[in-house]
C-alpha cells in the first residue's frame, strides 16, 4: 500500500509500519464511504487519478493493453456510478490506450 493508507490518520502518524486492508478507512475501497469521508473534510469533488493503471504503459501486447485500459476504465467507471459520479470524477478521467487518438 502507498501513501493512501494516510486518509484519516492523524498528522505525524508513522506510515513505515505495515496496514492491512481492514486497518484503513472504507472510502479507499468504497465508493460511499469515499463520499462520507469526502464530507468530513470539506471536499466537493475528486479525481481518480490511474496511479494502478500507469502500469498498463509497459505492456507489451497491444491488445491485452488495450482490453486491461477498457476493463481498468470499466471498473473505474462503475466504482464512481456505485457513489456519485459526478463527486467523484468519473467524468473524463479515463485511460487512453497506447495509440487510441
Amino acid at each position: 500500500l502507498g501513501l493512501e493508507v494516510a486518509a484519516g490518520r492523524q498528522q505525524g502518524a508513522p506510515l513505515a509500519i505495515r496496514y492491512r486492508y481492514s486497518d484503513l478507512r472504507a472510502g479507499l475501497s468504497d465508493s460511499r464511504a469515499r463520499l462520507e469521508d469526502m464530507d468530513l473534510d470539506g471536499i466537493g469533488r475528486a479525481s481518480v487519478f490511474p496511479t494502478f493503471a500507469l502500469n498498463l504503459l509497459n505492456m507489451r501486447d497491444d491488445e491485452a493493453h488495450r482490453l486491461c485500459v477498457r476493463a481498468y476504465n470499466d471498473g473505474v467507471r462503475a466504482w464512481c456510478d456505485e457513489g456519485d459520479a459526478a463527486r467523484l470524477g468519473a467524468d473524463g478521467g479515463e485511460v487512453r490506450a497506447a495509440g487510441a487518438g
